[in-house]
This record gives C-alpha cells, sequence and structure tokens, in this order.
C-alpha cells in the first residue's frame, strides 16, 4: 500500500486505480470471513422435560449453559443449573423432579445469626450463603460432606460467616 501512495504522488497512478486493486483484495477477504460466520454451527443439545403440579419445566442448555426453563407471570423465566450441577455432581440431563423443586424453593433460609436470615443461593459460580446484605462462600470441604442436602448448624453458619469476615 505504502508504494502505491508513493506512486501516486510521482503521478505513476491515480487514486482511483489504487482505490479499486485494495478493493477486488478487501472484498474477496471480507466475502470469505462473511462466509465463513454463516457457517458456524449450531450447538444441539437434548432437552428433557419434566411436568410437576401441571408446570413444564425444560431443561436444556442455553447460551451460558445449563439450565431449567418455565413460565412464571405469563413470561419465560430461567434458573441456571452450573453451581448446582457441579455441587451434587449430576448431568443435566439428570436433574429429576426433587432437583427442580429444590432449585425453585431458592433462596432457602437456612436459620438465623445474631437475629439475621442465613439464605442459601446458587450463582452462575456455584452455591453461596448470604447475611447482612453480605455474601458468605461455603468452604469446599463443608459443599463436599453436605452435598444436596445443605444442612448446617448454626454453629457452622457462623462459622462460615467469620471466615469470611477475615
Amino acid at each position: 500500500m505504502e508504494e502505491d501512495l508513493d506512486k501516486i504522488s510521482e503521478g505513476k497512478t491515480t487514486r482511483l486505480e489504487v482505490l479499486n486493486k485494495f478493493w477486488k483484495t478487501f472484498s474477496k477477504d471480507l466475502s470469505t470471513q462473511l462466509d465463513k460466520k454463516e457457517t458456524k454451527k449450531e450447538v444441539k443439545s437434548e432437552n428433557k422435560e419434566l411436568t410437576i403440579n401441571n408446570k413444564k419445566y425444560i431443561i436444556r442448555i442455553g447460551k451460558f449453559g445449563p439450565l431449567i426453563e418455565y413460565e412464571k407471570d405469563g413470561k419465560k423465566a430461567f434458573i441456571g443449573l452450573k453451581g448446582y450441577l457441579q455441587l451434587v455432581k449430576k448431568e443435566y440431563l439428570d436433574v429429576d423432579e426433587e432437583d427442580v423443586k429444590f432449585l425453585l424453593d431458592m433462596p432457602k433460609v437456612m436459620g438465623k445469626v445474631d437475629n439475621k436470615d442465613v439464605t442459601l443461593h446458587f450463582g452462575p459460580y456455584g452455591s453461596y450463603l448470604k447475611h447482612d446484605n453480605s455474601n458468605v462462600k461455603i468452604p469446599n470441604f463443608a459443599l463436599r460432606e453436605f452435598g444436596k442436602t445443605l444442612t448446617f448448624t448454626v454453629d457452622q453458619l457462623k462459622s462460615f460467616i467469620e471466615f469470611a469476615k477475615n
């Protein structure tokens, strides 16, 4: 390109000739890239449908990973499954009615510390507790030990909160 600009300044070629030459190469490269983009493969996954209390729940893979899709107040609603599946060591198609009911019950009050609720939540990075407007990480050993039931004593909840403060 630099050589072509020199030729224009020397009067050996015109600006229009240089632009036409550039456009021919550029348009071919652009077409090739656009064709590649259009042929991008769609990821297809299996869906699983559950009916609980006459309500339909679809377990599927979404843009950001596995999820439960259902209707709430006339609109589509979603529950991300990534953190939950890691905790219970399941694949998304193994999610059953018990799992869906458990997740629909979120956030779940686990107990009280300092007269304030400690609630269990599942986010995109796993499970966590919330206390007094603060997120509290559940230590990995506790997750492994208590698995899906996630029942903690008040003393354990206090120790998680204290650990998070330090």
